[in-house]
């Protein structure tokens, strides 16, 4: 038993979530009282909730009002846009309804399924907005894609929706306090689930997101280490062949140039004959000399008086 109201004991992890659920519902509400702060507030609870989905920690409050701030003006401006033609679309709608002929007929659908696309492309608007840097326009397109390509879940969301406005009309007004919170995070499970197939790096776990950082680390070092592998060798290839060209304008250069080449070339010659003849034989010594007489045209002089 003490296990189930343990710090991890399920007691306390659900009853966390529904106090989460319910801040999240008050501050919602309290932040849409102006009504043209809707869309901010909810920009703001869906960042939250796509954030604790993900086990981002944080500040429940602290972050609701750091979202709402931040993505004040465009979520404002994607507000007044969709209120507006909501409004339209609906006053059709009763224009068309009270009409009879071939045009109303014909309308009537056209306006019911425009509005039921725009409740669709809703659910993607503010969401988008609060995890996504986008302006306007690519908001709305992006919501109008991801509406459209994933139309089982926005049915579902759509469904989940009507049945939290179903409840709080039959059921009891008093929940309220807690639909706008409930929605909000069941509808974020499915909603992060599409955002990762475009995002795929959106939430990672931070453990894994460190284990991560840390390989990409080690390997930056091994790429350091060969990058310094090759600028040595690059150093000492410049540095031969600085040598190189050196010694190549040394002997195209002047003549008193040209001449100490020569005599250090002579000066190595006799030293490597030198270092021969020490190192010779008698025998090659005088088989040396025979040679040279021989090509002196002389030969060795016989003694007097010999036989």
């Amino acid at each position: 038993m003490s296990g189930f109201f343990s710090l991890d004991g399920p007691f306390y992890k659900y009853g966390s979530l529904v106090a989460d659920i319910m801040i999240l519902s008050v501050a919602w509400i309290v932040c849409s009282i102006p009504l043209v702060t809707a869309g901010a507030s909810t920009a703001a609870i869906y960042f939250v909730a796509t954030r604790r989905i993900a086990n981002r920690e944080g500040y429940i409050l602290r972050d609701f009002w750091a979202a709402f701030k931040a993505n004040f003006k465009r979520a404002t401006i994607l507000w007044i846009i969709m209120v507006a033609l909501g409004l339209l679309l609906i006053n059709n709608i009763i224009f068309f309804f009270g009409m009879s002929g071939t045009m109303a007929s014909i309308m009537l659908p056209i306006e019911i399924c425009l509005l039921i696309e725009l409740v669709l492309i809703s659910f993607y608007v503010f969401p988008i907005t609060a995890r996504f840097d986008m302006n306007v326009k690519t908001t709305l397109k992006t919501a109008f894609y991801m509406a459209n390509r994933h139309l089982p879940t926005s049915l579902t969301i759509a469904v989940l929706f009507a049945a939290l406005i179903l409840a709080i009309l039959f059921m009891s007004e008093i929940l309220i306090l807690a639909a706008p919170g409930l929605f909000a995070w069941l509808s974020s499970y499915m909603l992060i689930r599409i955002f990762k197939k475009y995002r795929p790096e959106m939430d990672k776990d931070p453990i894994q997101e460190l284990a991560e950082i840390e390989a990409a680390l080690e390997a930056g070092k091994d790429t350091l280490d060969e990058f310094q592998k090759l600028e040595f060798n690059r150093i000492e290839a410049g540095e031969a062949r600085e040598e190189y060209y050196r010694g190549r304008e040394l002997e195209s250069g002047d003549a008193d140039a040209n001449e100490e080449i020569f005599d250090q070339s002579l000066t190595e010659e006799a030293i490597i004959n030198i270092e021969d003849e020490l190192t010779a034989e008698p025998t090659d010594i005088c088989e040396t000399g025979q040679a040279e007489l021989s090509a002196g045209g002389a030969s060795p002089a016989e003694p007097e008086g010999a036989d």
